[in-house]
């Protein structure tokens, strides 16, 4: 099948040439009213122009399309075949590229990969529909097709970038494609501006927690600092642990086979002084087994 950007490229590249007027019928072979033997340094005939455009056009299609082409004696006629029988209807095209737009997602793709493909699938698209819209609406259509662009691209990325699409799409102007890009390529969201900080301890926004104003200690009932960074109240006491080791007797299976005796290491409550410690090592505050 011939795709909307192979005829948009052989018309370009005819046009470059100036031979697009043997395609559309503005440029026909006109009766010769002189020698041309007479004139060795005039253009090109009609005829070697008209051949040349053929012989281009049986280079770029393939090989078994060529032996369809063979009939026809003319570039004009040749490009109306090609568009008649290879070149699939525009409304079944379209219909393919929403749908490949709508299932199209980044999994695995890199984030070069998945931005080329999608655009790829995106100004295939664009170029057909706005194939015959009028230049007075055409710019109006691009714009809603810039913006539902960058959604889309937004809405596919993987669950990793979720913050870079979450920052892109609170912002007051969402930006262009090439620019979420940049910023997915990155691996990094756009600065956040001071006014969309919110401190955790006033819940106001400007400023964080670490730079608040109202910050109030419940200790000192000092301002500017809170009770975990208070520097007059005493440190919190850590309650020790101890252990004791028991011995564990073996099992008497034979007499040829003695087991050897388990040492077992058992945390002993914090809040209990171990047997065989005096009562004067014992922590402050805590009851004694020997008293």
């Amino acid at each position: 099948m011939l795709s909307i950007e192979d005829l948009l490229v052989f018309e370009l590249f005819l046009k470059g040439k100036d031979l697009w007027g043997h395609i559309d019928g503005t440029d026909v072979e006109k009766p010769s009213t002189f020698d041309k033997s007479q004139d060795v340094g005039s253009s090109p005939s009609w005829a070697v122009l008209d051949a040349r455009i053929m012989s281009w056009l049986l280079g770029s299609v393939e090989p078994h399309i060529v032996t369809h082409l063979r009939p026809y004696r003319s570039a004009q006629s040749m490009w109306a075949y090609l568009k008649k029988v290879y070149h699939q209807d525009n409304d079944a095209r379209r219909f393919q590229l929403e749908h490949a737009i709508a299932m199209f997602q980044h999994g695995s793709l890199s984030i070069q990969d998945y931005y080329s493909a999608f655009l790829t699938l995106w100004h295939e698209y664009a170029n057909l529909v706005t194939m015959d819209v009028p230049i007075a609406a055409l710019s109006t259509i691009q714009t809603i097709h810039a913006t539902t662009r960058c959604d889309q691209f937004l809405m596919k990325l993987r669950p990793e970038y979720e913050y870079i699409r979450s920052s892109l799409l609170n912002r007051s102007h969402v930006p262009s494609l090439d620019i979420c890009f940049a910023y997915a390529a990155q691996g990094r969201g756009p600065p956040m501006h001071s006014k969309n900080l919110q401190c955790f301890y006033c819940k106001e926004y400007g400023h964080i927690a670490a730079t608040c104003p109202k910050k109030f200690c419940s200790y000192c009932k000092k301002k500017g600092h809170i009770i975990k960074k208070c520097r007059i109240r005493p440190p919190e006491c850590q309650a020790q642990a101890f252990q004791t080791s028991v011995i564990v007797p073996p099992v008497a299976t034979s007499a040829a086979h003695d087991s050897p005796s388990v040492v077992c290491s058992i945390p002993t409550p914090p809040d209990s002084c171990p047997i065989g410690v005096s009562a004067d090592s014992c922590p402050a505050g805590a009851p004694c087994l020997r008293e």
